[in-house]
């Protein structure tokens, strides 16, 4: 089979001084640094996974121009063009960045084009590997904003939804036990599926819990710091499933790819916890945050169940104010919204990695 993997990938790297060389990289390309290079590195061997090959063999067809109505087939649409040259080394070897217009079009000297978009236009699943929303985090950069966004953005492409600030407290009066029980349960899921989605949901929720429960925040007297703790783990453990994976562990040109992502995201971690409050001034959109992350599948059962057992809720200190005979026949007691969150948190099963 075309490029089909035969022990170590790195022979046509080994030795070559000016694919090592880091001052030999594009010019245009920002200079990489440790944690920087771990998403570019991921990415390329999540496709070498995907397609069981070597690296070279990526750009025979990945980096081929798209024409409309291709049905992408590997090892066949587009037909492998062996004398495109190897544009993924350098990023497998050195973690180069591919999302720019650094790389030369095949048969057209002079032309450059996004390797990355290109990738994607014919691999999509890939696209979360190269831990390009987690370049904030990684730089001390983030700001609450772009992590409120990222949330929504992967909630929504992975068909999840996170239980409402209301909804887990009304949970949390009426059971405490089976709430606590189910945000475990949640960032367990989480932890075990060894994908980038899973680590940036992580991220991107820390710095929300953050800027929430910070002293400083207005909302310090519903303020769980457990919480804080808990997400922070949760990331670690996160990365450490990622590195766990077969073809991460053994990335034969960076051994120490796993060791790296692991104190990438510890280190974003330790200044999350300690200045992820910053933006003092931000409210829109992000005025309440639960006390425990409980996911589930994003359907109209788990939304009816949601509205129900928050419209239980007492979060704003007042009882709710409605008709209680309407309120019976449209929505649910709180024990059997209780009951239904829970068959819901336990049907949560995320997709895990191959």
């Amino acid at each position: 089979m075309l490029g089909q993997r035969r022990g170590p990938c790195w022979h046509g790297l080994q030795g070559n001084p000016f694919l090592l060389d880091p001052n030999n990289c594009d010019m245009a390309q920002k200079k990489q640094t440790t944690s920087s290079s771990v998403g570019p590195m991921l990415w390329v061997c999540y496709l070498m996974h995907r397609f069981n090959c070597e690296h070279q063999a990526l750009s025979y067809q990945l980096a081929q121009p798209t024409e409309d109505g291709e049905a992408f087939v590997w090892a066949r649409v587009p037909f492998p063009d062996e004398s495109i040259p190897d544009m993924f080394g350098r990023i497998y070897e050195l973690g180069t960045n591919p999302d720019g217009a650094y790389f030369t079009e095949p048969n057209s000297p002079g032309k450059k084009f996004n390797l990355f978009s290109r990738v994607l236009e014919r691999v999509p699943e890939s696209r979360h590997w190269l831990l390009r929303q987690a370049s904030g985090y990684f730089e001390e950069a983030a700001n609450v904003a772009e992590s409120l966004a990222l949330t929504r953005d992967l909630l929504s492409d992975s068909g999840w939804l996170l239980l409402s600030a209301e909804c887990v407290h009304a949970w949390t009066e009426f059971d405490p036990v089976a709430a606590a029980a189910a945000g475990q349960q949640t960032l367990d899921k989480l932890i075990e599926m060894p994908r980038p989605e899973a680590l940036l949901l992580l991220l991107a929720l820390l710095h929300q819990a953050v800027w929430h429960f910070s002293t400083h925040t207005r909302n310090a007297d519903l303020s769980n710091s457990s919480l804080i703790h808990t997400l922070a783990e949760s990331c670690i453990g996160a990365a450490k499933s990622i590195g766990a994976l077969e073809w991460v562990a053994s990335h034969p040109a960076q051994p120490r790819l796993a060791h790296n992502l692991h104190n990438g995201v510890r280190a974003a971690v330790q200044h999350l916890c300690r200045h992820g409050q910053r933006e003092l001034d931000f409210t829109a959109g992000n005025t309440r945050f639960p006390t425990h992350i409980v996911l589930v599948a994003d359907t109209d059962a788990s939304r009816s169940c949601m509205r129900a057992m928050q419209a239980h809720s007492s979060l704003y200190g007042f009882e709710a104010m409605f008709d209680e005979r309407r309120f019976h026949e449209e929505y649910l007691s709180a024990k059997d919204a209780h009951v239904a969150l829970s068959r819901h948190v336990s049907d949560f099963l995320p997709v895990a990695s191959n």
